[in-house]
């Protein structure tokens, strides 16, 4: 389970089998449509994204375009 605070809302997200397997299939077809339109990219993975005084939050699946 994952909490996130942000301007007063908190937000609970459970994490189970379910959405290890769409975030999986979500990023296999990204991946796959960036390689058949030659877009060059760098998956990043899941990793602490921060705006200085205002959030810090950390996406599942993140690419660098």
């Amino acid at each position: 389970m994952h909490l996130f605070y942000c301007e007063g809302v908190l937000e609970i997200v459970g994490i189970g089998k379910a959405h290890g397997f769409i975030t999986s299939l979500i990023g296999l077809l990204l991946g796959q449509y960036f390689l058949e339109k030659e877009i060059e990219f760098f998956p990043s993975s899941s990793f602490n994204q921060v705006i200085p005084g205002v959030v810090d939050y950390q996406a599942d699946l993140s690419y660098c375009l």
